[in-house]
């Protein structure tokens, strides 16, 4: 039974010192004849493992000694060259399969397909779920085509549009923008923006061969990686300076099979043959460390991410061409060191999802190597600025840190005072559920502009607010008038 149990971002390993994450494993699965990839799942505790006529072997990472899960397809002839599990803990159970121009879509805890999806002409070279909606998946092909798709409907295509004038190779999702996605083609890099689809956004003339591998950063929203298997080096590049790389590692080997970014740190993991490595992405003149013990050629690699109450695990896993499945503990020290803010990622998605939620908003900085951001909120004549520190713990139980800038806002003192202890008060409502509250404040501020503009025209002299909790657990997700709290203006004599 898949339910999570041992560990996830939503169900919590309460015994981590027992999970397997920290043990060195080596198996060997000959037998299953697996071909070039795998994908673990959003929980870590399971990893899909690409097979023959179309079908899937689940692995409990906790136990990987059991009998493997068979996902079958009756009516597939060929192999599955892409597997993906959905990073989204509400659709944890879901894996996208392509084999040759079919996508089918599993869901593992019924141990069945749930449907499939034959649009493409030509083979299936890459799909990718999107980071932020999580019944949307992406796929490109030979036939020179993306689709989206939404696996919520019986017609699922959602968009489709011609990619470039050659085939398309692989896909991912930029993790901060989700309007934003690259593709590779043979060389080349394009990035599209979902509202403008008649062109790429920019283009990368990246390598002079096949790009292998395509990763965007963790860290940086506009940062991305290339590799070619022909070439020892992988390039690093801005999306805003297109025409030379910003970085280049030089791995001093025959070619790079396959490079990405980790999701900790500011990290690199590269693939060459036999050899894998890790490299601080801030200082590229040699590896951080080195997974040695391989004796065949490295097909395909993946993270695995346990997380406690109190804590997060990673380990890598690895494929061979020898048939042998690896486990890889790593390290505390590797994790810490190469980045003193394991959680910037997080917060640059909150950031980027209350952009797109509120485009009215303006934010003058944005640095979150430091985690502060400065934001302008306006409604008519009235502006607020805010300086907004988030603290290391953020959001579990710690409050941000909310100055109101006097010389850029419209508010009287005793109005920004008013203003600061209202919002310290909404995100303290939040916080103290571990939940993201910036989206809140942002609409707090909104509300508390609009009763300042309507108290100026009605020549009234202050407002006062009235706290309420509607539910035990509101969602900064949902409208203002419905995330937990009534605001009621009265009018004082």
């Amino acid at each position: 039974k898949m339910n999570g149990s041992h560990s996830s971002g939503g169900g919590v390993n309460r015994n981590i010192s027992e999970s397997t994450v920290f043990q060195n494993i080596v198996l060997q699965f000959s037998k299953l004849q697996v071909k070039n990839t795998f994908a673990v799942d959003v929980t870590g505790n399971y990893a899909a493992l690409a097979g023959q006529k179309g079908d899937l072997s689940i692995i409990d990472l906790e136990d990987p000694w059991d009998p493997v899960k068979k996902l079958s397809s009756a009516d597939e002839k060929y192999s599955v060259n892409i597997v993906e599990w959905s990073c989204h803990q509400s659709n944890r159970s879901l894996i996208a399969s392509a084999a040759k121009k079919t996508v089918r879509l599993w869901d593992a805890e019924r141990g069945e397909q749930i449907s499939r999806m034959d649009k493409h002409s030509r083979s299936v070279t890459d799909l990718a779920w999107s980071v932020f909606e999580p019944h949307t998946l992406a796929t490109i092909s030979a036939d020179n085509y993306i689709f989206m798709w939404d696996i919520r409907t019986p017609k699922p295509i959602l968009k489709k549009w011609a990619c470039m004038w050659t085939e398309g190779s692989l896909m991912e999702w930029n993790r901060f923008k989700p309007r934003i996605l690259g593709a590779t083609h043979d060389g080349y890099v394009t990035i599209w923006d979902l509202r403008f689809l008649k062109q790429p956004k920019s283009k990368i003339t990246a390598h002079n061969s096949k790009i292998s591998s395509f990763s965007w950063s963790y860290c940086d929203a506009d940062e991305l990686l290339t590799s070619s298997a022909t070439e020892p080096k992988c390039k690093i590049w801005n999306t805003g300076s297109t025409n030379q790389p910003i970085k280049i590692l030089d791995t001093q080997s025959r070619g790079v099979f396959k490079g990405a970014y980790t999701p900790f740190g500011n990290n690199i993991l590269t693939v060459s043959n036999r050899s894998v490595s890790l490299w601080d992405a801030d200082d590229l003149s040699s590896s951080v460390h080195e997974f040695l013990g391989n004796i065949d050629t490295v097909i395909d690699f993946d993270w695995r991410k346990v997380q406690s109450e109190d804590e997060s695990k990673y380990q890598l896993l690895t494929w061979g061409k020898d048939q042998f499945f690896r486990f890889w503990p790593i390290d505390s020290t590797v994790t810490t060191s190469s980045s003193n803010d394991s959680n910037v990622h997080d917060l640059a998605i909150e950031i980027e999802t209350v952009k797109n939620k509120m485009p009215s908003l303006v934010f003058p900085e944005v640095v979150l190597s430091e985690r502060y951001i400065t934001v302008d909120v306006f409604w008519n004549d009235q502006c607020i600025r805010f300086k907004i520190k988030f603290p290391e713990g953020y959001p579990n139980n710690i409050t941000p840190l909310v100055q109101v800038m006097h010389e850029s806002s419209t508010l009287s003192a005793m109005e920004r005072g008013e203003t600061l202890a209202r919002i310290n008060e909404t995100n303290l409502y939040f916080v103290e559920q571990n939940k993201n509250c910036l989206l809140a404040m942002m609409k707090e501020a909104c509300l508390i502009l609009q009763a300042l503009d309507k108290n100026v025209k009605d020549n009234r002299h202050s407002i006062s607010f009235e706290f309420s909790p509607l539910d035990d657990s509101p969602s900064p997700s949902r409208p203002t008038s419905d995330i937990g709290y009534n605001i009621s203006l009265n009018k004082k004599n």
